[in-house]
């Protein structure tokens, strides 16, 4: 096989996102990605930087804090994160979330 007859085929960036984004989705769920689109606006910016939603089951929303202090800060807080998940999607797609200290 002669190497200089081999031809590369570029692949636009774009269609590899979105191939990622496809399979992404499969993999975790359209739930997730939809409170990932939302979670700065339903947690506000302060707490997005610090938790980041990692896993939606069963209603479970699964998130991530920076330490302990947000992991308490948070539980106080979680009651509302719920509503404000909810009433953006418009949808009851979690009904409980449990904070856990992991990479943000």
């Amino acid at each position: 096989m002669d190497k200089t007859k081999k031809i590369s085929r570029f692949t636009p960036i774009g269609d590899l996102l979105d191939k990622l984004m496809e399979n992404v989705g499969r993999s975790c769920g359209k739930g997730l990605l939809q409170v990932w689109d939302i979670w700065e606006i339903a947690a506000g910016p302060v707490i997005a930087q610090n938790a980041k939603p990692v896993a939606l089951k069963e209603k479970l929303l699964m998130v991530h804090v920076a330490d302990s202090s947000w992991m308490h800060e948070l539980s106080f807080l979680k009651t509302e994160i719920i509503r404000n998940i909810n009433g953006t999607l418009g949808d009851d797609l979690v009904e409980n979330i449990r904070f856990t200290i992991g990479p943000v």
